[in-house]
């Protein structure tokens, strides 16, 4: 037995070694590499680890045995062939196969063994996950089991199985290759596991081994009778055992053996002597293998052997032959019930049975192994799946309609009109049957009011046709009628009221009448109106009052602000025509006044066709209006009258405020004071300051990528002098990031956001208009640095890539909340075409940074179109810098004395700010490269100190976000910006940051 145990043990391994490597994606680890490994508490470790004790066996790169892994039935016709050593192969045809895949050979030896045939589709499904039950049937055709229901029934979910796979379940559970799950289930439509492959395996080659033998000694004696070997000792039968001193050998020959294949039998059929025929041409005996009286099970080249013992032993050897017989499977009968049934929604299955019972069967409805649920015909065909049954039959399963009530809902059967179609509800049992509905006997749903006749009847196929029938019907809806023009001027002509309706109807369907007459009136006067609504889908009323009034003429009050000395003062009056009769009064008085004052002045046209009147202030005032000029702080007003005490109103305000000289300073520009006489409360007037409108420079300070120092150095220099900024920042930088101790987090966004900052679009990953750029080195395992390489392509991007990578970025700030900056963008390593700004107005982008820029000025204007083309100025900045301060620094400092000179907008773009240089980056960036990037707290401090001091003290200077910048841009024709980019060399910045 342990000769045995370690020839089989070998072979399995032999065999899951060459199914390891036929199968994609199963590489062969060492059992030193398993120990340990995931299958220690697993069901089937015993089987597993007896193949990794002898160290080969299957597993993944990870060291990883995976045994709940399903196996897909290619792989497992693999494992088979290779088991049980199917070589020859048949031609391969399937719908789903296209002869290149790496399992078509496997296929093939599968059709050549007879275990598989594929689906009546015409499919073979090779990549489906094989399931128990299919390895159940495949393995009792390899071994030629008989099927046995009975060995199955134990199992709890034996209802589950359908009829085809029971018998073979319960012969490969009786034959022991298989067996349940612990909660005594059998799972047929559950996956084959990897374990589970290994175990059944083990257990169906168990029958396949061959037994080895010792080999017999060709110096011992043959003893007789009852004789024992041995050195010169006497066996029972008188002859001596030993080796001769002179061999005389005496030479054996071999009988000849008679038999012929004999011809095929079908299943059922014993051996006997029409089979089992052999002769000899010298006397002896037969013993047949198997012997007669035996039922073989069907199959091709089944082997029959005899063999032959002589009588005369001393003269012939036994001898053993071999021949092959054709058993053909039996015809099966078929017993059906169950073929006339009726539609309740549920699949109605034909029931057939086989007699012997218990075969395995493959039931098709109209050619689909689906049961079929809806009512109507089907062709029925069983056959017969066993290993030593065949047969095929069909019937017809006839599924009858079902019988449903169905009524209509009377609620819906009464509806108002609103100018859209009006549906009778119904009920069917069960809910949701075809109904088809008509009204008047047409099929569409009626929209005017009126009545119809409804009839609803069932049209569903799986259901008797049965009808409901009643009246919808649909009243008129009320309409809103309004009066119009019910004050009119006189001008000799009929003055007809306006009539609207809501909803509308049309003008001839409603009747208006004037004091009960259609007619409209003329005269002046006043009528009583009636309107009423007269439609067929609309009814409505309404009452009022027209009035047709005197002409209305423009009356003109002139000469309102005259000069006190004491004589009457009179204010003119004109109207048009300029014969007609105007009144004048003065608070109330046809009289002129001739004190110094105020006084409400009216002029009314007096006339019986006509009328008019015009109100205004008639002032008579002490000397002349004041006048105002600048001062340092803000406007002064001088009053004409000097030494006197006044009074005045500042804006908004409703209580006077006195001043005690003829100047009062400080006001605002633009407000408007009303100013008075304290000794002569009623002499007053009125002055509004000029306004002047101051411009001043604009520093934008912009960051790009988003890295951490944005936040941890950046913004506390900003925000002790109150100063805001701008990150365009890529969202896959915070999403995966390669370098996240050097790069921001969302908190860190959140936290700019909060203090003011605009955050804005720089692309998802910073690739560019022509290059694959991948911002901070997204982490890829193929890649040699173990990072994202870039590369230049030949050809740009199509509008539709770079579209998503701006628009997805866009999404993600807006999607965070951090809405302020997102329609504003700035190219990566500033490549752009005018298709790509084209591309970004579509998707509301409102400005683009690029790079190009004037080495000589510096500033390039910005007309409003081109605020997608904003220019950058790029600055070198030297550390260690020479005396203190380098050159490209001085170079900054000096575009923002000039931006606060000029007016003009200075763009700054950075991307680190950070005293130490000294970095570790991952592997594949260069540490020189990257530390270019960084501009000195030193160097920014000054640079902020700068804008700080031609903000406060010169005031020439504010310091805005993009989006702030760009509000002060819509409303003007162009504006002039200077972009300055604070970072060394660019040429040597690498071009995925």
């Amino acid at each position: 037995m342990e000769m045995l145990r370690s020839k089989k043990g070998a072979r399995l391994l032999a065999i899951l070694l060459t199914i390891s490597m036929m199968i994609p994606g199963v590489s062969v680890v060492s059992a030193e590499e398993h120990v340990g490994g995931d299958y220690g508490s697993h069901w089937a470790k015993d089987a597993i680890q007896s193949a990794m004790d002898s160290g080969i066996v299957k597993g993944y790169p990870d060291g990883s045995f995976k045994p709940n892994n399903s196996v897909t039935r290619a792989e497992f016709f693999t494992m088979l062939n290779s088991a049980f050593k199917f070589t020859a192969e048949s031609a391969v045809a399937f719908n789903d196969i296209e002869g290149s895949e790496w399992y078509v050979p496997s296929i093939a030896k599968a059709l050549a063994a007879g275990y598989v045939a594929g689906y009546p589709d015409g499919s073979i499904r090779p990549n489906g996950n094989i399931t128990r039950q299919e390895v159940a049937t495949i393995l009792s055709r390899i071994k030629n089991l008989m099927n046995d229901e009975e060995a199955m029934a134990h199992f709890t979910d034996a209802a589950d199985f359908p009829a085809w796979s029971k018998g073979a379940v319960g012969a490969v559970v009786n034959a022991g290759f298989m067996k349940g799950y612990p909660d005594n289930s059998f799972r047929p439509a559950g996956l084959t596991t990897r374990a589970e492959a290994v175990t059944v395996i083990q257990g169906s080659m168990a029958e396949e081994e061959e037994t080895t033998t010792e080999p017999v000694d060709e110096t011992a004696a043959i003893g007789g009778g009852g004789g024992s070997g041995g050195t010169g000792s006497t066996g029972g039968g008188g002859y001596t055992s030993g080796i001769p001193t002179k061999p005389n050998p005496v030479v054996k020959t071999d009988p000849v053996i008679t038999w012929s294949d004999p011809a095929h039998i079908t299943y059922g059929e014993p051996l006997g002597s029409v089979q089992l025929n052999a002769t000899a041409n010298v006397e002896g005996t037969f013993v047949y293998n198997p012997a007669s009286g035996t039922v073989l099970n069907a199959g091709n080249n089944r082997q029959l052997k005899v063999t032959f013992t002589p009588t005369d032993t001393s003269k012939y050897n036994a001898v053993s032959k071999t021949v092959e017989i054709d058993v053909h499977k039996a015809e099966a009968d078929f017993l059906w019930s169950g073929l006339n049934q009726t539609y309740d929604g549920t699949p109605k299955e034909a029931t057939v049975a086989t007699d012997p019972g218990g075969l395995g069967l493959e039931i098709t409805y109209n050619g689909d192994f689906a049961v079929p649920t809806a009512a109507g015909i089907y062709a029925v065909v069983a056959t017969v799946i066993d290993n030593n049954y065949m047969g095929s039959d069909s019937r017809n399963l006839f599924i009858a309609e079902a019988d449903a009530p169905i009524w209509l809902v009377e609620s819906s059967l009464l509806q108002t009109y609103e100018g859209e179609q009006k549906e009778a509800a119904y009920v069917t049992s069960p809910a949701g049957l075809a109904v088809s509905v008509t009204y008047d006997g047409a099929p569409d749903e009626p929209i005017d009011a009126g009545t119809y006749r409804v009839v609803a009847s069932i049209v569903d196929e799986n259901y008797k046709e049965r009808s409901a029938e009643g009246d919808l019907v649909i009243e008129k809806a009320p309409s809103t009628v309004t009066l119009g023009n019910l004050v009119q001027v006189y001008d000799g002509l009929a003055k007809p009221v306006t009539v609207t309706t809501d909803p509308a109807v049309p003008v001839e369907d409603v009747t208006v009448t004037y004091n009960n007459s259609e007619t409209a009136p003329t005269a002046i006067g006043k009528y009583a109106v009636t309107a009423v609504v007269n439609n067929k889908n609309y009814f409505g009323e309404a009452s009022g009052e027209l009035e047709i009034t005197k002409i209305e003429v423009a009356v003109t009050l002139g000469d309102l602000l005259q000069t006190y000395d004491g004589t009457p003062k009179s204010a003119t009056a004109t109207a048009d025509p300029s014969l007609l009769n105007l009144v004048v009064t003065y608070n109330g008085s046809q009289t002129a006044p001739s004190v110094a004052g105020i006084y409400e002045v009216k002029a009314t046209v007096v006339d019986e066709t006509y009328k008019g009147e015009a109100k205004g202030h008639f002032a008579i005032l002490v000397g002349v209006a004041p006048t105002t000029s600048g001062g340092a702080n803000g406007k002064i007003l001088h009053l004409p009258v000097p030494e006197v005490q006044i009074e005045y109103v500042p804006s908004g305000g409703s209580d006077y405020a006195t001043a005690g000289t003829n100047e009062i300073t400080g006001l605002a520009e633009g407000s408007t004071y009303i100013v008075r006489h304290k000794q002569s409360p009623d002499i007053f007037t009125s002055v509004t300051v000029p306004a002047t409108i101051t411009k001043k420079g604009t520093v934008l300070f912009t960051f790009d990528d988003g890295w951490k120092d944005t936040r941890t150095v950046a913004l506390p220099i900003l925000e002790e002098v109150g100063f805001k900024a701008t990150l365009y920042v890529c969202s896959d930088i915070v999403k995966h990031p390669a370098m996240p101790e050097y790069t921001v987090n969302k908190d860190d966004l959140e936290a700019l956001y909060a203090a003011g900052w605009d955050l804005s679009n720089h692309t998802i990953n910073h690739k560019d208009f022509e290059r694959d750029m991948y911002g901070m080195g997204l982490k890829d395992s193929s890649s040699p640095s173990g990072y994202v390489e870039f590369s230049s392509r030949t050809d740009p991007y199509a509008q539709s890539e770079l579209k998503r990578l701006y628009e997805e970025n866009q999404k993600w700030l807006i999607d965070n909340g951090w809405t302020r900056g997102a329609y504003h963008a700035a190219y990566p390593s500033g490549l752009y075409s005018q298709a790509l700004i084209e591309t970004l107005k579509g998707i509301g982008v409102q400005t683009g940074r690029a790079a190009n820029y004037d080495t000589v000025s510096g500033a390039l204007p910005i007309p409003i179109s081109d605020l997608y083309q904003i220019p950058v100025q790029y600055v070198e900045t030297e550390f260690p810098t020479e005396s203190g301060v380098g050159n490209n620094l001085k170079a900054v400092l000096a575009a923002i004395d000039k931006a606060a000179a000029t007016k003009e907008t200075l763009v700054l773009m950075l991307h680190r700010v950070e005293e130490n240089k000294v970095n570790t980056y991952p592997v594949g960036y260069d540490q020189l490269v990257m530390d270019d990037l960084i501009v000195t707290e030193a160097d920014f401090r000054a640079i902020v100190d700068r804008v700080n001091y031609q903000k406060t003290t010169n005031a020439a200077l504010e310091v805005m976000t993009i989006s702030e910048w760009y509000n002060t841009q819509i409303t003007q024709t162009a504006t002039t910006v200077t972009s300055v980019a604070l970072s060394s060399v660019f040429e040597n910045v690498p071009k995925n940051l």
